[in-house]
């Protein structure tokens, strides 16, 4: 945390990142580098060195010479391990990322913040709810735009880390009995109850969820919408079961198809390319940005929660959609009527992608290919080529299928048709069909050899 000479207190929010991997470089592009300070390894091969010219450090030297940086927690399988690790040794201000990617995504990614702020007088009070990494950021933001702004507490908060907070960051601070009528709050996390009859004197606005409110419509997108009624189309994934002669097939036959994510790696095996790109996992975009770019396809379209194309980088052809990632555990998630306006997360881009956009488009029928569905511990088992990706693939299997049973009732109340064409896997929500049937000139060959 620094400070800056200026008629306002100019504040930087800055971290040290448990864990650099994958989503470590994650946090780098989203936050930039000069808000990362450090990041912590348990590997005594890495530390010592650096991590996009970061240095990578180990837990001691956190608490000897970095202590009064918050901690984001990037490990995704053992955050909530580490996180009650740290609370346990008195360090209340580390914070799991899952629980808080998705704010930040919907601050720093999705929302038009200029928009929302044109309505903002700047001789006002603005409060900053919550103490969390989106509540710094948003702090962040604020006054070095020359808004004048106060973090508030949230009751919930222990005495430890009420005065580590006035110890170590150069905020101005409020408590809750003084705000001023002529001021807003915004929520950067969900107000305890104990809270509300205070915050309930000002205007209110919930600051941890832009990216699932109705803030962006690409009206570009709305060119596509029905323009492929009553046809079919195939959705083409990447899973082991995915072959070059099926490729070929559907290039034969001049099918209208949808692809995704690495897919490009089998370009140089067929003459097939699907018609329509699609990528909604920032993590891909890091990793296949060249590729994303330089790829022949027609149409590209990225989820806003993955966009990080300058403006001369986005051609005609790359169409930028916005994704809502709310999703209450357990349940089905929602299935877009309007994809020009969002679609809903499904934890794979087949659904909040694929499906979603070829319904928008008025597809009827629906062909799904290389949709394995399954979850294998060879990393090399897991896509149609063994070298896909140099990092590790994490299914959440049972979210998936509630994503596809969503897209079934969706489909079955639309009079759309999905059927599942994939070689085996264990996807069974949709109806069988076999893939070589779907050509019966090909089939017919096939057969006789």
């Amino acid at each position: 945390m620094q400070e800056k000479s200026s008629s306002l207190c100019t504040f930087v929010a800055q971290f040290v990142v448990w864990g650099a991997g994958k989503y470590g470089r994650v946090l780098i592009d989203l936050l930039g580098n000069e808000r990362i300070v450090a990041f912590i390894e348990s590997d005594a091969k890495r530390i010592g060195t650096t991590y996009d010219g970061i240095p990578i450090i180990d837990f001691d030297t956190y608490k000897r010479d970095f202590k009064h940086y918050p901690i984001i927690v990037s490990v995704k399988q053992a955050e909530k391990e580490i996180v009650l690790s740290l609370h346990q040794e008195g360090i209340e201000w580390a914070f799991p990322l899952m629980s808080n990617l998705v704010p930040i995504e919907g601050f720093l990614r999705q929302a038009p913040i200029e928009q929302i702020l044109h309505s903002y007088n700047r001789k006002e009070i603005i409060y900053v709810y919550g103490y969390t990494p989106l509540g710094l950021l948003i702090y962040d933001y604020l006054t070095n735009n020359r808004y004048q702004c106060k973090m508030l507490l949230q009751s919930s908060a222990n005495e430890l880390l009420s005065q580590y907070l006035k110890k170590n960051l150069v905020i101005r601070w409020d408590t809750l009995n003084n705000l001023s009528n002529g001021g807003r709050v915004l929520l950067a996390t969900e107000a305890d109850k104990r809270d509300e009859p205070f915050l309930n004197r000002i205007p209110i606005e919930t600051w941890y969820n832009l990216g699932e409110q109705e803030l962006y419509v690409n009206h570009k997108i709305e060119k596509f919408k029905g323009i492929y009624e009553g046809k079919r189309c195939f959705a083409v994934a990447t899973g082991p079961s995915l072959t070059v002669e099926d490729l070929d097939t559907l290039h034969e036959n001049q099918e209208l198809c949808f692809s995704v994510n690495g897919i490009f790696k089998i370009f140089e095996s067929t003459h097939w390319r699907p018609d329509f790109y699609l990528l909604s996992d920032l993590s891909g975009m890091l990793s296949w940005k060249k590729e994303i770019l330089e790829m022949d396809v027609k149409n590209k379209f990225i989820a806003d929660v993955a966009w990080n194309l300058k403006e001369n980088e986005a051609g005609d052809n790359i169409y930028k959609w916005h994704m809502q990632r709310t999703w209450e555990c357990g349940k089905e998630p929602e299935f877009s009527e309007d994809f020009a306006r969002k679609s809903f997360w499904g934890r794979t881009v087949i659904y909040d992608g694929v499906l979603q956009l070829a319904a928008y488009m008025g597809f009827k029928e629906i062909y799904l290919v290389g949709t394995d569905c399954c979850q294998y511990d060879d990393q090399k088992k897991q896509h149609f080529v063994s070298n896909y990706s140099m990092e590790k693939s994490i299914l959440n299997i049972n979210d998936i299928l509630l994503a596809y049973k969503a897209a079934k009732r969706y489909a079955d109340s639309h009079g759309i048709k999905i059927y599942n064409a994939t070689h085996g896997g264990k996807l069974e929500i949709f109806e069988r069909v076999d893939f070589d049937s779907l050509f019966p000139k090909i089939d017919m060959w096939r057969k006789s050899l």
